[in-house]
């Protein structure tokens, strides 16, 4: 795969596989009693919001895959790079959550914007070659 699909296709998989994990916590440590105690519940849940969280983010993965491409040979700062690639994958989740405007998408989009953050941490953006 090459440099400029890597990075974007693991930090958007990460992504939808770590901020269902973040959802649920916070929904099974907020309430009293908790809503869900079985398993088997909870499992349910997490492939609910999987998919429908893989769903709704793809039209953002792909425009993540187009900027990232834009400026992955513009810039050699890593650091500065995931920062503003982390910037535009919130904003286009910010304008999802937006557009869905229910009573729980605050908390939906802080555990997005968490997931995305720790996702973004975990992974390394390969170094570019320098020009001779």
């Amino acid at each position: 795969m090459a440099e400029y699909a890597r990075y974007p296709t693991l930090h958007w998989l990460l992504t939808i596989i770590a901020a269902p994990v973040l959802i649920i916590t916070y929904v099974h440590s907020s309430f009293t009693p908790a809503p869900v105690t079985n398993v088997g519940d909870l499992l349910e849940m997490y492939w609910l919001t999987f998919v429908f969280g893989a769903l709704l983010s793809v039209p953002s993965y792909v425009l993540y895959l187009v900027v990232f491409f834009l400026l992955f040979e513009r810039i050699r700062s890593s650091l500065l790079l995931k920062g503003l690639c982390n910037v535009f994958v919130i904003c286009c989740a910010g304008i999802t959550y937006w557009l869905f405007n229910g009573s729980a998408m605050p908390m939906l989009f802080l555990m997005y914007v968490m997931a995305v953050v720790y996702s973004s941490a975990l992974l390394k953006i390969r170094p570019q070659a320098k020009p001779l």
